[in-house]
């Protein structure tokens, strides 16, 4: 192995991935995610957590890539899951068992929507920052107005 490729590996393992980028970001805005009992999940181009309500229902939030763009994603279940194992509903109003989860696109817009992950790290870091503090204020509303089925 040359010397150049040494440091290439070696810059590759000092990066941060987006699961760490996007723990970072969910544990400084979503104040359960700071729980000692929240459980993280960290996967390629996915970073979520579950912790359990006082009410026993099970709360989910995490933030995923695809290719350069970034969306996140708030789930509800009676009984502990993994994100992608919850179906995913276009709306709160749909809502008609007891595990779901939706984008948060489709609660701020009605629609779909990824963001661009920006063209830097910096520009990451801002956008992660931003769907976690997102994420935080729409957690009461898709908690209080999901049925308990």
């Amino acid at each position: 192995m040359s010397e150049k490729e040494r440091r290439q590996g070696e810059a590759r393992a000092d990066r941060a991935t987006l699961a760490m980028l996007a723990r970072d970001a969910l544990r400084l805005r979503v104040n359960e995610s700071r729980a000692y009992s929240a459980q993280w999940t960290l996967a390629s181009n996915l970073g979520w957590v579950r912790w359990e309500r006082e009410d026993g229902r099970h709360v989910y939030c995490g933030i995923r890539r695809r290719m350069d763009w970034i969306t996140g994603e708030i789930g509800v279940s009676t009984v502990p899951l993994e994100l992608d194992e919850l179906p995913l509903v276009t709306s709160l109003a749909s809502v008609r068992t007891n595990s779901f989860r939706i984008q948060l696109g489709m609660l701020l817009h009605g629609q779909d929507k990824w963001w661009s992950s920006g063209g830097s790290e910096k520009t990451l870091l801002q956008r992660l920052d931003w769907l976690a503090q997102q994420m935080q204020m729409q957690l009461l509303s898709v908690t209080s107005s999901t049925p308990r089925i």
